[in-house]
Parts: C-alpha cells; sequence; structure tokens
C-alpha cells in the first residue's frame, strides 16, 4: 500500500471551528458580559509569535488569524472582510484621501472597561508586542488592573518583550513593598526566582528591611538561604567520605582519608553570606540588634555530628 499525509480536519471543518470560536465569545458578551474580556483573554494570550503569517499586499501579518483579528481589530474600518477564505484585507485608498483617525478599535470596549483586570492574563502571558500595547493602553487607562494581581502575575510581566510592561511590574512592586510592613512572600518570591535582575530586587527589599528580620531567627535563616545548586561529581571510591565520629590522635589516619574523615558543612546548612553582605548591625530608635556569626550553638534541629563540626547562629541579643 502507499502512505500519503493529510489533513486530520478539512479546510471547511477548520473554517467552522474558527467561526465557531468566535460565536461563543459573542454569545458571552451577549448573555454574560462579565466573562466575555477573561475569555477573550485568554483567547488572545494564546497566540504566539509563530502564529503571525506573510504579509502579501492588502494583507498583514494578522490578515488571517481570525479570532485575533474579531477580538483586537473588531471595530476598526480599515479592513474588509473577505468570507470566503476567513481573511482580513486592507481597504484601498484613493490618492489624497485621509484615513480617519480611530479610536479603540477592539470588540466591545465597555465590557474591558468594565472587568479591567483582564488585562493581567495578557500583560503576564503574552508574548505579542501588539496584544501587549493593547493592554499597556488599558491599564493606563485603568491603574487599579494591577490591585488583584497575584505576586506570580506580577513577576511573569517582568519578563514582557515590551518596556512599557516591565515597567508596569517594577512600579507595582514598588508599591506593594512597604519596609515597615513587609509583604514577606512577596520578598520570598523575588528571592527565588532564576532571573538575576528580578533576584537583585529582591535583595534590595531585604537589605531595607534588615532592622525587621534580623529579630527573626527563622526569618533570617530564611532569608539566608543560598539558591538552589547543581549535586556535586562523584568522587572516586578511595575518597570515599569516612565516619564522623571522632577518632583519638593514635588512630588518626593520614593522607587523602584524612581529609575526607572531615564533618563537612551539611547541603541544608544555610549559607550566610546573605547576611554578611547585609547589613549586620540596624538601628531603631535608641535600641540596636547585632548577630554574632561566631557563636552560633543557639540554633536546633541539626544532627550531632554536625553540630560539633559546624558553628551555629546564636539568637540575636539586644544591645545599646
Amino acid at each position: 500500500g502507499q502512505q500519503r499525509s493529510t489533513h486530520i480536519f478539512q479546510r471547511a471543518t477548520q473554517g467552522y471551528m474558527r467561526r465557531l470560536a468566535w460565536r461563543q465569545l459573542v454569545q458571552y458578551a451577549r448573555h454574560r458580559p462579565s466573562l466575555y474580556p477573561w475569555l477573550a483573554a485568554h483567547a488572545l494570550a494564546a497566540y504566539t509569535p509563530e502564529d503571525r503569517g506573510n504579509h502579501k499586499g492588502a494583507y498583514d501579518v494578522w490578515a488571517r488569524a481570525y479570532v485575533f483579528h474579531r477580538v483586537l481589530r473588531g471595530e476598526s474600518k480599515r479592513f474588509d472582510f473577505m468570507a470566503r477564505t476567513l481573511s482580513f484585507r486592507t481597504k484601498y485608498f484613493t490618492k489624497g484621501q485621509a484615513q480617519a483617525p480611530e479610536g479603540r478599535v477592539e470588540s466591545f470596549p465597555e465590557l474591558w472597561d468594565a472587568a479591567p483586570g483582564a488585562y493581567v492574563p495578557l500583560l503576564a502571558r503574552s508574548k505579542l508586542v501588539e496584544v501587549l500595547e493593547f493592554a499597556v493602553q488599558g491599564v493606563k487607562r485603568h491603574p487599579e488592573a494591577l490591585y488583584d494581581a497575584s505576586h506570580a502575575d506580577v513577576l511573569a510581566m517582568l519578563g514582557a518583550p515590551h518596556d512599557d510592561v516591565v515597567a508596569i511590574a517594577s512600579a507595582e512592586l514598588e508599591r506593594r513593598f512597604d519596609p515597615k510592613l513587609p509583604d514577606w512572600t512577596l520578598v520570598d518570591a523575588l528571592l527565588g526566582d532564576a532571573r538575576p535582575t528580578v533576584r537583585s530586587l529582591g535583595q534590595r527589599f531585604l537589605a531595607t528591611t534588615a532592622a525587621l528580620w534580623t529579630m527573626d531567627l527563622d526569618r533570617a535563616m530564611r532569608s539566608s538561604a543560598p539558591p538552589m545548586r547543581a549535586p556535586a561529581p562523584s568522587r572516586p571510591a578511595s575518597w570515599s567520605r569516612a565516619s564522623t565520629t571522632p577518632t583519638s590522635s593514635s588512630n588518626r589516619p593520614s593522607g587523602p582519608t584524612a581529609i575526607s574523615s572531615i564533618p563537612r558543612q551539611s547541603e541544608n546548612f544555610p549559607d550566610l553570606s546573605m547576611m554578611q553582605r547585609t547589613v549586620m548591625t540596624t538601628s531603631s530608635g535608641s535600641r540596636s540588634a547585632s548577630i554574632n556569626l561566631r557563636d552560633r550553638s543557639a540554633v536546633e534541629g541539626w544532627e550531632p555530628s554536625i553540630r560539633r563540626s559546624v558553628p551555629t547562629v546564636s539568637s540575636i541579643k539586644p544591645s545599646r
């Protein structure tokens, strides 16, 4: 027999499904208008730069993106709809004929104004400049759109390929951060991000609030924990680690085995480099708090062998 490739859905079926998607959005806009902006936002966010077509004559790169065009350019007068191909063609203008300026061209703009929070999924997930520009204009009209956004969505906005979106996200993070009453979940999210620029912002917030978190031992230990590192490569069998039980000087091994027998720092033991880089002594009125990095015996929960070989962090003692 012969093998040949064929479409799973024929062209007529594809056209029917594209019409059905937009028809469903219209039904929501008419009968459940509060849901339309959110559904339309998720439909727009699904488009990627790879969905752009080829610019050919009067057809731009989005001429054949049916739902995209209906949602984002539904009220525009610059395009003619070609029903046979489900595409949009730019209108021809005679020489010297001025094009009338257009305002908002998205479909159902009043529903977007009623639910400005629907712009957030676009800012956080879309990678298209056209969609991000639309969302930026919406947030400028409704600054309150970001008030209910989650920390994860705001952090995702920092990776958008649009400078205005990054500026909006940075301003929102600055607005949410209160040095006197910090949101530790926000600080933890910034410190745990893999991007250096985002992590540096969290370190700046951490340094600003040093007077608060240095008074809390648990918070200090969490703030000083380093990012996860890849496991170290395995050593030869001759360099295997010996028992951590202390030995007398008479039977103490020598050579490489002696070096490997020294108890090493536990993988769960936090690196205090962050605390050392942060201000160790912070003033609050007439009282100040300091951390003694040499006396660490107050930390609990470590194995006895580790506790004998690794110094611990002392409780924070107020000093004048």
